[in-house]
């Protein structure tokens, strides 16, 4: 009887706790925009026309770093150097070697880390003579590696592991963990991927849409895995704004929005049902947010709409988008046949 009563009584303080919660949200709900233009979350845009490469355009531009006066950039697999002004300085990578899946940039020894075929990493130097290379695979088994992160000097990766479930023949469950790693990817330990708790039921999206990030408050390491649909997105927002994201040290949080200092994001460009796509992004100081199908209106250069903001380190404070053909024709007429890379400086 005594251990019932004292249960009752956790579960009616619980319901009072949630119930004082959800008036704080709904008291701060703040507004929603469903249009927005660029320069309401950007302080400036940066435009840099990319060079072509021996009269052959440069396209599918992804994973852009910006260091000193230099750019990297992944291109169809190939990782490319240029300078701030979009001129051309070197390729690091050779497409009969490897296929560049991503790359981290080792700033302290001007070196690059690069994610080859398979599990291979690959050493470069700024010029793109290779220093290195190191076979990964047997140290991971049947791990997969999905995507890694150079943050103080230590090296941090989503890890996909296939598991035999005992009960079920031929059956398999996939589980991911985060491993840490010194630079020269000698294991220095693993955490575990903890599924952030939220207003609502929530469902491990696939683990492809896993990205790693670094939250601008804490310091702390964060995975990001973005919702189909934006439903629960403002709720998850206000309630992950105003509670203490407290972890395990041996844990890794997932949650549903990436967060910057004063901008939080969360994108779906490609969903097959164009009406699923959205582009959300919440101000923490103004305590508003946008949600929107079309993205953000470029008001800096006139080029449409920036359906979604690609991020720029780790710490989610700077963005890029890409636009090419005739979005740039008319404000960069020697860009048509390449790409025009914006970075976006946001408001602090």
């Amino acid at each position: 009887m005594r251990k019932r009563t004292c249960l009752l009584v956790a579960i009616f303080i619980s319901i009072c706790i949630w119930n004082g919660l959800e008036r704080l949200i709904s008291s701060d709900k703040g507004e929603i925009y469903r249009n927005g233009e660029l320069s309401e979350i950007a302080k400036d845009v940066v435009a840099i026309p990319l060079e072509s490469i021996a009269g052959t355009p440069i396209k599918d531009v992804r994973d852009l770093y910006k260091e000193g006066d230099n750019l990297f950039l992944i291109s169809r697999d190939i990782l490319y150097r240029f300078n701030r002004k979009g001129e051309f300085i070197c390729r690091i990578t050779n497409p009969k070697e490897i296929r560049v899946a991503g790359y981290m940039v080792d700033e302290v020894k001007q070196q690059l880390i690069v994610l080859g075929n398979v599990n291979d990493i690959y050493y470069y130097d700024y010029e793109g003579n290779l220093l290195s290379k190191k076979k990964l695979k047997r140290d991971f088994g049947k791990q997969q590696l999905l995507s890694a992160i150079l943050y103080r000097n230590k090296i941090y990766t989503i890890e996909q592991e296939q598991v035999k479930i005992a009960e079920k023949k031929q059956k398999v469950s996939i589980k991911c963990h985060i491993g840490v790693y010194d630079t020269a990817f000698h294991e220095l330990e693993k955490r575990n991927l903890k599924e952030a708790e939220l207003t609502h039921p929530t469902y491990v999206s696939k683990i492809q849409n896993l990205n790693l990030h670094v939250n601008p408050d804490t310091g702390e390491i964060y995975v990001c895995s973005f919702p189909y649909q934006p439903d629960y997105l403002l709720s998850d927002t206000l309630y992950l704004s105003h509670i203490s994201l407290k972890k395990h040290p041996d844990e890794v949080p997932l949650y549903p929005i990436q967060m910057g200092s004063r901008f939080w994001f969360a994108f779906n460009r490609h969903a097959d049902d164009e009406s699923k796509r959205y582009t959300y992004c919440w101000d923490r100081h103004e305590n508003q947010a946008w949600q929107t199908g079309r993205g953000f209106k470029d008001d800096f250069y006139q080029s449409g709409y920036v359906t979604e903001l690609l991020p720029m380190g780790v710490s989610g404070d700077q963005y890029f988008y890409c636009k090419n053909g005739e979005e740039v024709s008319r404000s960069f007429p020697e860009a048509t046949d390449s790409t025009v890379v914006f970075i976006v400086n946001l408001k602090g």
